[in-house]
């Protein structure tokens, strides 16, 4: 086993190289999302003194003072860190920061002893630097930790249930998968993937199939689960059409062949890298998964990398950011097979040209991404607008207005702010350019050209044109109003 004094040193390094690293072009990369706001809000509005839930969506579906449409563990950690925070975009953004340093940690946690087996302190001790380095260069892990996504919780939970199960002794083992399988669950819905990730990694490790400590992890997994099944139960008295109603919109429009939505997200998914864009890291994946399996890699490994892999396909609605959640696990694999391999040059060789890919990756995304300093282009909309003035517009410019009553335009169509009678409506070439917004612009666009002054303006290479336009909401004719779209409300013109 490795001194303690050299894993201490190692674990400093470490985290020192993932923080800064994660600091490098914060206020450029990743530009901001609509996702983050309707994250955001959420704990936002909790840690004030309000429900949880999205206010800027109103009351239909009970948006305003409950979430049906995520699992609560996301969000209420984002709460108790805006209870100190004044920025909910840099608090929400730092709280990503600190659970990837957390998952950094049970990553090494998880390595060492699957490492622990090799001869020579300085075999493991490098190959665990490797890998330490890999999931902080990763240019999606890269990007999810530096963002307010619920990925950097999931990947935390999700890697301590596997780890628990894969090289935690005695009662800790089906204990940690039971309960970090459980807090995986009620972070998102990928979350589920850990209970059948460290189920299969128990039996693999203890052959022999005791089914007590199984049973005992099932008994804990169910009671972690109960307080938001109870929760979710409170909307019995509404036969669940609020539950059913606010997640509706995540797997709606989403009937395409599953093979044609993987190639949608594998084009986003190439976009993260430099040229050759994925052509070396597929090269690199597909070597390690052979040699790997070659090599007869720990099947819990592989088993835990097939459920992932396999889930995702099976998901109404995809990202390709949830890949980062099976990232650490082959970056475990590949220093597995590393340090097992002959000729130790040429491993090493193609082992450090995998971090020179990945760190090209990252400083390319800088240089895109350039121009998107979001604070300058934001401050200026913020700008002769009233105190506590309520405004519409997306989730990309709650951040600046979160201190007014916000009417969000992903859930707050034409009919809805002709009837709310917003202050302000910020209204962008860029932003709310989203198919879904192609009503909208038909409806209240023209009408705002015509009945609205405007009070500022901002204009980005990044984010694009942005104006802030205070309407006449007295000059709209009632009758035309009547016929613009609601959300959730069905056609009025039909």
């Amino acid at each position: 086993m490795v001194k303690m004094r050299r894993v201490t040193s190692f674990l400093f390094i470490a985290l020192a190289v993932y923080f800064l690293t994660g600091m490098v072009g914060a206020g450029r990369y990743p530009r901001v999302w609509v996702d983050e706001g309707w994250v955001a809000e959420v704990g936002w509005t909790h840690a004030q003194g309000g429900p949880l839930g999205n206010p800027s969506h109103g009351s239909l579906h009970q948006y305003d003072r409950r979430v049906y449409w995520m699992p609560p563990m996301y969000f209420l950690t984002l709460t108790e860190a805006y209870r100190f925070a004044k920025d909910p975009l840099a608090g929400g953004r730092m709280v990503s920061l600190l659970i990837g340093a957390l998952e950094l940690l049970v990553l090494c946690w998880v390595g060492l002893r699957i490492l622990s087996d090799r001869s020579g302190n300085r075999t493991q001790i490098l190959w665990m630097l490797w890998i330490a380095l890999a999931f902080t260069l990763d240019p999606t892990l890269w990007k999810v930790h530096r963002s307010i996504r619920f990925e950097p919780l999931t990947g935390l939970f999700l890697l301590s249930a596997v780890g628990s199960a894969a090289v935690g002794q005695g009662r800790s083992a089906w204990l940690g998968a039971a309960v970090f399988s459980a807090l995986a669950t009620l972070t998102h819905p990928t979350g589920i993937l850990a209970l059948p990730a460290s189920l299969g990694t128990w039996f693999y490790r203890r052959p022999a199939r005791r089914w007590r400590p199984v049973l005992g992890g099932a008994a804990v997994f169910a009671v972690v689960l109960l307080p938001f099944l109870a929760y979710l139960a409170q909307d019995r008295a509404f036969g669940f059409s609020n539950v059913l109603g606010q997640n509706a919109p995540h797997v709606t429009g989403r009937s395409e062949p599953i093979g044609w939505q993987w190639l949608h997200e594998w084009t986003r998914y190439r976009n993260y890298f430099a040229w050759p864009k994925l052509a070396l890291p597929c090269f690199f994946w597909a070597v390690t998964l052979f040699l790997g399996i070659r090599r007869r890699a720990p099947a819990w490994m592989l088993w835990t990398i097939a459920i992932l892999a396999g889930g995702f396909a099976c998901l109404p609605n995809k990202t390709e950011l949830y890949l980062t959640l099976m990232a650490p696990f082959l970056y475990l694999l590949a220093g597995w097979t590393g340090s097992r391999m002959s000729h130790r040059k040429a491993v090493w060789a193609g082992a450090i040209l995998w971090l020179s890919v990945l760190a090209a990756a990252d400083l390319t995304l800088l240089h895109r991404n350039r121009d998107c300093r979001y604070r300058e282009w934001a401050g200026a909309l913020v700008h002769g607008v009233p105190d506590k003035a309520s405004v519409a517009g997306t989730f990309i410019t709650w951040f600046a207005f979160h201190d007014h009553p916000y009417y969000e335009l992903h859930r707050r169509r034409a009919g809805d702010l002709a009837l709310a009678h917003p202050d302000v409506v910020i209204w962008g070439d860029l932003h709310s350019m989203d198919p879904m917004f192609s009503r909208l612009r038909d409806e209240l666009g023209p009408f705002l050209a015509a009945h609205s002054d405007t009070l500022g303006r901002s204009m980005s290479a990044c984010y694009g044109n942005a104006f802030v336009l205070r309407p006449h909401w007295s000059e709209l004719d009632p009758h035309t109003a009547e016929g613009w779209e609601r959300f959730g409300k069905g056609d009025p013109a039909s």
